[in-house]
């Protein structure tokens, strides 16, 4: 590498398995001049050297042997999130919610509704987009002390501080971040909603500081977290960043002012293709260790995670995706909606389990980043018109809701990146979760266990009776054994071994 200084990219920071090099380096001043006339150079030289060896891409690397041990831990808390634009819908589907059983619904709300804050930055800086027929800041609290009745989930709120002067501007004083704080909790109780733990970020860290750039003024942390403290009395406080591990890692909060750290994930950061989104849960164990690293001893609250980009800190808005295709950080991807969907929740769910974090938010009941069916503001071609009530990964997630907290059985893949395991002691027995990360018919045996086991499969044949009838699907399941499974591509098993 000639020419100038190369620097490189560890994308595992934003939850991806790859790297990057690029010039020039982002800690040199930018923007920069290049005077007219003035000619720059660079060259990138490959050598590549002995023989060259030909490799079907869908070659057959064998089965795969996954093997069941002792009990290993207690699973995480497994929850969900809801969205302020879809809280009229999720309220349609309240009876579902319950089925799904999260351990805890996370409650995204902006202190600066009814401040000028008209719903416009949804294709802007905010990562909370509002629909206008939501309205102001009782609504939304309103919604969610109504689904907390309903359904006698415990929410955990996640407010965004405006921490913005009268003139618009970034604002490092601590009495207007107050002031922003006691608007969060007068509307929750007005509105008369019980969070059962708090998570505050001043709406700055909603984007992205690259390093060697100047943080915008902002109140310090370890204030932010006293003033939540004072008007929650006795909650939890939750820090961190609302956006990825990249943003974590570059702004660490003070970890003894936290009683948890948390941060989100995206796997459409930088590539989008289907084997980009599961090839990029190999990154999650990097992710954790660091977190453990810089934040030790304290809880570790993982999500809301989808496929789908609640936000873009790199940009104005997350890409707009009205043709249902691949693109990167679009707020809406289509194969939320597809069995790679199911697999994906299913794979992140096994390494965060894994690796003993202690709560997981995956998805929302209905819209972008939902498992539940419902008609939105953008197409969602054959679930429209086929009466469809479900998407895959909501077998998925029903299973993680009933899993939360129960004791973990240790499982071991002969190839983790093919396929994913989970498996706990359930009220039945052990019930362990296959997950086929690939586009291949593969071939799975469980070892460590009895011969034989209730199987049921999700993929492509069993597809139109899970998304269509539901309860039916929970119930679905066959005597099999256990040495020699197929799972087609994308495909989720479900074993209750007894």
């Amino acid at each position: 590498m000639e020419g100038d200084a190369f620097e490189m990219e560890d994308h595992r920071n934003w939850n991806d398995a790859s790297y990057k090099t690029y010039v020039r380096p982002l800690a040199k001043p930018w923007p920069f001049t290049i005077p007219a006339g003035e000619t720059t150079a660079q060259r990138i030289t490959l050598e590549v050297q002995g023989a060259a060896a030909v490799v079907a891409a869908n070659q057959d690397a064998g089965p795969v042997t996954i093997r069941l041990g002792g009990e290993a831990g207690t699973l995480p808390a497994f929850g969900m999130s809801l969205r302020p634009d879809h809280l009229d819908a999720t309220l349609e589907v309240i009876d579902r919610i319950e089925d799904l059983a999260p351990a805890f619904l996370v409650c995204p709300f902006d202190s600066r509704i009814a401040d000028g804050f008209d719903g416009t930055e949804r294709v802007g800086a905010s990562t909370f987009p509002f629909d206008a027929r939501i309205g102001p800041r009782g609504k939304v609290m309103g919604a969610y002390r109504r689904i907390a009745e309903a359904t006698g989930i415990p929410l955990a709120l996640e407010a965004v501080l405006a921490c913005r002067d009268p003139e618009g501007r970034p604002s490092d004083s601590v009495p207007i971040m107050r002031a922003d704080v006691e608007k969060v909790r007068a509307a929750a109780a007005e509105a008369g909603v019980d969070f059962a733990m708090i998570a505050l970020s001043p709406s700055s860290d909603l984007k992205c500081t690259l390093p060697g750039s100047v943080f915008p003024a902002c109140p310090a942390l370890a204030e932010i977290y006293a003033a939540a403290r004072e008007a929650f009395p006795g909650k939890p406080i939750i820090g961190g960043m609302f956006s990825y591990f990249t943003e974590l890692n570059r702004k660490r909060p003070p970890v003894e002012s936290l009683d948890a750290v948390m941060h989100t994930s995206c796997p459409i950061v930088h590539a989008c293709d289907d084997r980009t989104v599961t090839e990029n849960l190999e990154a999650l164990p990097h992710i954790i260790r660091s977190v453990r690293a810089f934040a030790p001893g304290r809880p570790y609250r993982a999500g809301p995670a989808a496929i789908g980009a609640r936000d873009n800190p790199y940009g104005a808005a997350a890409t707009p995706n009205p043709d249902n295709g691949r693109h990167a950080l679009a707020y809406m991807d289509p194969r939320q909606r597809g069995l790679l969907g199911a697999v994906w929740y299913m794979g992140y769910a096994a390494h965060m389990a894994r690796d003993e974090v202690d709560a997981v938010a995956l998805a929302a009941p209905v819209g972008e980043f939902g498992v539940i069916h419902a008609r939105t503001g953008y197409r969602q071609p054959w679930f429209d018109d086929a009466g469809a009530a479900v998407y895959p990964a909501y077998h998925v997630l029903k299973a993680l809701g009933a899993a939360s907290g129960r004791p973990m059985i240790e499982t071991a893949s002969s190839d983790g990146t093919r396929v994913q395991s989970l498996a706990w002691r359930g009220e039945a027995g052990r019930v362990l979760l296959l997950a086929n990360l690939t586009g291949d018919i593969l071939r799975v045996t469980v070892e460590g266990g009895a011969p034989e086991a209730e199987v049921a499969v999700l993929d492509e044949r069993s597809f139109l009776e899970a998304t269509s009838q539901p309860d039916r699907f929970a119930r679905r399941g066959e005597r099999r054994s256990l040495h020699d499974l197929e799972l087609r591509p994308y495909a989720v098993a479900r074993i209750v071994a007894g």
